[in-house]
């Protein structure tokens, strides 16, 4: 891929949405409450990211 893609969320609540372009080699992460974003760690050596997510809820 060598252009960038189009992300757009909606919030069926509030109506809100928002769209934003994403450049090859990037990332989306989306995270819905009362899953939260708590912590990134970046290696620049190694060229990871360690993504942290809180309130992750399985087996519904």
């Amino acid at each position: 891929m060598t252009r960038p893609i189009i992300v757009t969320v909606h919030d069926p609540e509030s109506g809100e949405t928002d769209t934003r372009e994403v450049q090859p080699g990037g990332y989306v992460v989306i995270a819905c409450a009362p899953c939260h974003h708590t912590e990134t760690q970046a290696d620049l050596e190694a060229g990871t990211h360690t993504i942290t997510v809180k309130g992750v809820r399985r087996g519904r």
